[in-house]
């Protein structure tokens, strides 16, 4: 039922904009605090819709955006939520990429640190992927952020990290990889050791990875 109820609001802001303000996306923004992913997209939908009809509103709704994610770090909000609203930024913001990038570090990476990173990973990692592609810089900004913090008090999240870091360095050539060489053999070394299946079969996945080789090579005696 709450679905159609939904799907009639992003007919209604469409068709009647000036009678839709910023304390209906606000509202939005907060029933994204519910487990129920179809009524999250119908509300990823309408804030998608309300921006279209409010372009003079766009600084603010990205505020509210912002502030939503900093409300779900610190459970002040459902960590529910961060999987709709990284959709809103994705769809509507990441045509300014240089405007989400500012986010990369303050709101964007700390959600990995979440303990309830599984609910919304997909999401999240598919945003920094495209914000950080074919930037070295920020590139190994992000593999050097997961390292430092990676959960080693719990197993069900350390997969989840190693993956990132494959997914990160799989565009990656072993030149631009040389800076954190050490620190990736060492995260290497300390997955395949782990008694946690899941992270150790991980592990043996970068190891064979073809641009880890080199640095591979270059930290044998490091091993030995």
């Amino acid at each position: 039922h709450m679905s159609i109820v939904y799907k009639i609001l992003n007919q209604f802001v469409l068709l009647f904009p000036e009678k839709c303000g910023i304390d209906l996306l606000r509202k939005g923004i907060r029933l994204m605090n519910i487990p129920d992913s179809n009524e999250n997209d119908n509300l990823v939908i309408f804030i998608k819709n309300y921006t279209k009809v409010h372009p003079d509103q766009y600084d603010e709704i990205w505020k509210h955006l912002k502030s939503a994610l900093n409300n779900a770090r610190y459970d002040i909000y459902t960590s529910f939520c961060i999987k709709p609203i990284i959709s809103c930024i994705t769809i509507i913001f990441l045509s300014n990429k240089t405007k989400v990038i500012e986010i990369l570090y303050t709101h964007l990476l700390p959600l990995f640190r979440h303990e309830r990173l599984y609910i919304y990973y997909d999401k999240l990692i598919d945003l920094v992927n495209r914000l950080i592609n074919n930037n070295i810089i920020h590139q190994l900004n992000v593999i050097q952020y997961l390292i430092k913090h990676f959960p080693y008090q719990c197993g069900k999240k350390q997969p989840l990290f190693s993956a990132t870091l494959i997914t990160i360095t799989s565009s990656m050539l072993s030149r631009q990889l040389n800076p954190i060489a050490t620190k990736l053999f060492t995260f290497i070394a300390m997955c395949i050791q782990s008694p946690n299946s899941k992270l150790a079969e991980s592990g043996l996945s970068f190891f064979m990875k073809k641009s880890m080789r080199p640095i591979i090579g270059s930290n044998f005696d490091f091993a030995i």
